[in-house]
């Protein structure tokens, strides 16, 4: 069946299933494919539109890419269950947004991995494509289907199902990648031939090559054409040429509606707990020229009235005052609003509380993680208390109107008086919550990731972490305090694939079979499919989640 025919085939039936704007393409900013293309490759997100229309990192490497001559980059998403079951009825194949063509013909697939809970969506999108799941069961014919993401430094639960692995930054990596598998030579050779010249490049994991050892502990097979340990791409500049001025708009309201400008690469902080500082070192930063540059072109070719100044910590960007008052300049009357991601609460400055682009100033974000000075100081937060108040107090004065906070329950050495610590805070910052201001309180239990300080702690007991979540929002009350948490049995699931072994490929095929992939969302995750997968699969599976003791294999060792 030719790729025009599938869309013909549903085009009549897209009243069928909601939001049929997640299927028909044709967005605002959104490249043509080249019909002559020698190469072409998609980019598959393996959750809804609307999440992966979204992400940031898509948009650089769906420009670079589509900068290269002779290259063709598209873009799929996994469907929503209704359109799922109709493409099963209708015999369709999952197919790109751009021009509707089947995934089963690009010459590659790109799929990142940005949570382990979207481990089962991709086995349903390679179903729904028709790509066999293991990288061993695929022909020549078959796409080459490579991994990246912050889950490709830790990926041996879903190792088998993958060609290849790129480690770190794609922005240089992927360009090369991609120039490899469009030579004469390389498309023209077995399968196994392509995964030994794949593993040449520096920072391509080819899981084919290596061997699971009885501890865990992964190996190469006695091949010479690999790096016994996978040194993650680090790109030293981030180039002006990486971004584009003029992103997709998407034709259903995506996750984060607005223009997403990245300012700074990696964090100097250490977060003991955390994986993302470990991951994104050393920190780089844009020119304030560029960021400008962007932001301007950007809301030009989008209209969109909203700018979210990404990094892991966008108040400690050196330049942070030069670029607000620049900003505050350049778009002046434009009626603009900023949006921050998660700050520290000690370089919340004045100026940065100040900054008015003529729009709403609607919330900020801060990133406490632990009730007690004591607990910070044992996770490397390094926040006094008083910081934080004062942090709040300026953020309600200088006219945000919610303040949201980020908790965690089971770090390591966490004790009950932590808790209370933490009620006492949180009493205190409702108390001078202003009438019509809103303090929300987020709590999430603590996952131990891999590369991290914390990667051989213990995940705690699921019993035990509810109760301490209890606890904590029982000594809390206010009606300007509203209150959320991550649900523990859902944590204990990303836990164990967290730190697991290519012995979880199992469990995550099962929970493919019995669901749709959507597991990122509460009501499609089946919490009793993926126990049931784990009895059959791994008995004993609770022992996963102790703690490492030193000495013992890691299962993410060979990549750092």
């Amino acid at each position: 069946m030719t790729f025009e025919n599938q869309r013909l085939k549903l085009s009549g039936r897209l009243t069928m299933v909601q939001r049929p704007g997640r299927y028909t393409g044709g967005e605002y900013n959104a490249v043509r494919p080249d019909p002559e293309a020698d190469f072409r490759f998609c980019l598959l997100f393996p959750d809804i539109y609307e999440i992966g229309v979204s992400y940031h990192g898509y948009s650089i490497l769906y420009h670079v890419l589509n900068r290269m001559e002779g290259l063709s980059c598209e873009r799929s998403y996994l469907p929503w269950r209704d359109m799922q079951s109709l493409m099963h009825n209708e015999g369709v194949r999952l197919f790109s947004i751009e021009s509707g063509r089947p995934l089963q013909d690009f010459d590659a697939v790109g799929i990142t991995l940005q949570t382990e809970l979207h481990y089962p969506g991709i086995l349903r999108a390679l179903d729904l494509a028709g790509i066999p799941r293991r990288s061993s069961e695929r022909g020549r014919d078959d796409p080459l289907i490579i991994g990246g993401g912050p889950c490709a430094f830790h990926p041996e639960p879903v190792a088998p199902f993958f060609d290849a692995f790129l480690v770190g930054d794609g922005e240089e990596a992927l360009p090369e990648l991609v120039q490899l598998m469009r030579c004469r030579e390389f498309r023209s050779a077995s399968r196994r031939d392509k995964w030994l010249q794949l593993a040449r490049l520096e920072g391509v994991y080819v899981p084919e090559l290596y061997t699971p050892g009885p501890n865990g502990s992964v190996g190469l097979t006695g091949l010479d054409t690999a790096s016994r340990r996978v040194r993650a791409r680090v790109v030293t500049e981030l180039k002006a040429q990486y971004y584009t001025g003029s992103p997709v708009v998407p034709l259903v309201r995506g996750a984060h509606d607005r223009l997403t400008v990245e300012i700074m690469r990696g964090c100097s902080r250490g977060c003991r707990f955390c994986q993302a500082g470990m991951l994104h070192r050393p920190v780089r930063e844009r020119p304030v020229a560029d960021i400008i540059d962007q932001v301007v072109k950007g809301l030009d070719a989008t209209g969109w009235d909203e700018v979210g100044l990404l990094s892991l910590s966008t108040s400690d960007y050196s330049c942070l005052d030069d670029l607000l008052a620049a900003l505050m300049s350049r778009l002046s009357g434009r009626r603009a609003s900023l949006a921050f991601p998660s700050l520290h609460p000690t370089t919340f400055s004045e100026e940065m509380a100040r900054v008015d682009l003529g729009g709403r100033k609607s919330g900020v974000t801060f990133a406490v993680e632990a009730g007690s000075r004591r607990l910070r100081n044992v996770i490397n937060k390094g926040l006094s208390e008083e910081a934080l108040v004062e942090a709040v107090e300026r953020a309600y004065r200088l006219g945000w109107k919610t303040v949201k906070l980020y908790f965690m329950v089971g770090l390591p050495t966490e004790r009950m008086d932590d808790i209370d610590e933490g009620a006492r805070l949180l009493q205190r910052l409702a108390r001078i919550t202003p009438y019509r201001r809103e303090l929300h309180v987020s709590v999430s239990p603590f996952i131990p990731k891999p590369h991290s300080v914390f990667a051989r702690e213990e995940f705690l007991d699921v019993v035990e972490l509810r109760r301490r979540i209890r606890r904590l929002y029982s000594r809390v009350s206010g009606r300007r305090v509203k209150t959320s948490w991550h649900d523990p049995e859902t944590s204990l699931i990303e836990a164990l694939l967290a730190r697991g072994s290519r012995r979880l490929s199992g469990v995550i095929s099962r929970v493919a079979d019995g669901g749709y992939g959507l597991d990122c969302w509460n009501d499609m995750l089946d919490l009793s499919l993926w126990h049931s997968a784990l009895d059959e699969h791994i008995p004993g599976w609770h022992e996963l989640l102790k703690a490492i003791p030193e000495g013992s294999a890691l299962n993410w060792a060979h990549i750092s």
